[in-house]
């Protein structure tokens, strides 16, 4: 039997391949953005008791985003809260960030977070296995303004200066099997034992394929299609 290639039947070529690449490399879905479109897609709040709140307005883009509060009361200067939680265990985004992020090409991390803090604020994202070990922080070394919703990156490699690893972990322990991540600030002594409730908002948590590996699948496809040709002739 024949079949005829047209643009069509290629633009279906192109997208299977790319989910079939995906699905065997990982459960990880590249790229990935959870920007909560009608619900808080079970990201779990600072204990993970329950899930966050969410809006349908005031995102960055003026669209839907998520939302919880934390309570400084029982903090001390320098702690690290983790104050919002995607984590496979509650099903977050689907599981959409669960999986291998190396065989998937994720080189990259990014968020927009906005809080009503007095002062600016250090985030941090911890990445880590399902089962909450190995582990690896990401830092962001720039405070988050009151107020304004912030873009924060979070590079991924081996040398990326961003990165710590908590005791034996390494780059390779960690990221081939991602399973939780956990966004959260450091307390600064001016918020330590403030007995005020601070919301914290987040939207638009992406990870991001390196650029070779969309090459990879884009030069699978043409020599997928360069086969079917040659057999039609």
């Amino acid at each position: 039997m024949k079949f005829r290639t047209t643009k069509t039947t290629f633009a279906a070529t192109c997208s299977l391949i790319v989910l079939l690449a995906a699905s065997n490399a990982s459960a990880t879905t590249v790229p990935f953005v959870e920007d909560f479109p009608t619900d808080s897609a079970s990201w779990r709040n600072f204990n993970g008791s329950a899930d966050i709140d969410w809006s349908a307005t005031g995102g960055p883009d003026g669209g839907s985003h998520a939302f919880d509060s934390f309570n400084f009361v029982n903090s001390l200067e320098d702690d690290t809260p983790a104050l919002l939680r995607a984590q496979d265990d509650f099903g977050s985004s689907s599981g959409g960030f669960v999986g291998d992020w190396l065989t998937s090409g994720v080189d990259e991390f990014s968020v927009m977070v906005k809080h009503d803090a007095p002062e600016p604020l250090f985030f941090f994202a911890r990445f880590a296995s399902p089962f909450n070990f190995p582990a690896a922080v990401g830092l962001e070394f720039a405070p988050v303004p009151s107020g304004v919703w912030t873009e924060l990156t979070f590079a991924l490699s081996e040398l990326s200066p961003q990165l710590i690893y908590e005791g034996p972990s390494t780059f390779a322990s960690v990221f081939s099997n991602i399973g939780n991540i956990q966004m959260g600030v450091t307390v600064p002594a001016a918020m330590a034992g403030v007995d005020a409730d601070i919301t914290f908002s987040v939207d638009k948590a992406a990870i991001t394929p390196e650029p070779a590996s969309i090459l990879g699948l884009g030069v699978g496809a043409f020599w997928f299609l360069g086969g079917v040709r040659r057999r039609q002739r």
